[in-house]
C-alpha cells in the first residue's frame, strides 16, 4: 500500500523545519550538493552509458525537494512559477518554429544517446 502525498502545506511544515534546524545557508549548499550529485548520475549516464537510471530518479527527488526549500527560503514560489509559464512559452514557441524548419519531424543532434524511461517504458 502506497502513502498518500503530502500536501503543500505539509511539505512547506517540513521545509520550515529543516531550515529552522540547519539554517537557510546550509540547506542552500545542501541544493548545491545535490545538484552536483545529480549531475554526477548525469554524466554516468551520457559518457559512460550506464543504465542508472534509479539513481537519476533519487537524486532528482532531492534536488527537487531542495529547489521547493530554496523557493520557501527566498518566498518567491509565485514568482517562478510565473517564469517557468514565461520559460515554458518561448520553448513552446521555438518548438513550432523548428517543426515548421524540419517539417520531416526528427532533428539530427550532434551527438547520440539512448533514452531510457520513455513513456510507455
Amino acid at each position: 500500500m502506497t502513502k498518500s502525498r503530502k500536501s503543500w502545506d505539509e511539505k512547506n511544515s517540513i521545509y520550515e523545519e529543516a531550515i529552522w534546524r540547519w539554517g537557510p545557508t546550509r540547506q542552500i549548499l545542501q541544493t548545491l550538493e545535490e545538484l552536483t550529485e545529480l549531475q554526477k548520475e548525469l554524466i554516468k549516464f551520457i559518457n559512460r552509458g550506464k543504465d542508472n537510471k534509479k539513481e537519476i530518479a533519487e537524486e532528482t527527488a532531492d534536488v527537487l525537494i531542495m529547489l521547493d526549500q530554496l523557493m520557501y527560503i527566498f518566498k518567491n514560489a509565485l514568482e517562478v512559477d510565473e517564469i517557468v509559464e514565461q520559460k515554458l512559452t518561448r520553448l513552446e514557441e521555438k518548438l513550432i518554429s523548428k517543426r515548421k524548419e524540419h517539417p520531416e519531424g526528427e532533428i539530427k543532434l550532434p551527438f547520440s544517446f539512448k533514452i531510457i524511461g520513455k513513456k510507455g517504458e
